[in-house]
């Protein structure tokens, strides 16, 4: 992947912020599971975790689901 501009990384951590705010709120476990699924991506994207990271991120987003 290559590395973002300047710009994006800006647009990249605003999105990561608001994610790590909506996930305080959310109290649905499938939307809880997607927003950390989005905050792993948003991390993958900017290089703050590698790709086993992301893949253990979102393993364990899958692991919730309706009881």
């Amino acid at each position: 992947m290559s590395r973002p501009d300047d710009d994006s990384v800006r647009q990249l951590r605003e999105r990561l912020a608001a994610a790590q705010r909506a996930l305080e709120l959310l109290t649905s476990k499938p939307a809880r599971a997607e927003c950390l699924r989005e905050i792993a991506r948003l991390r993958w994207q900017l290089g703050e975790i590698d790709d086993e990271a992301l893949r253990r991120a979102e393993d364990f987003a899958d692991g919730f689901s309706y009881e």
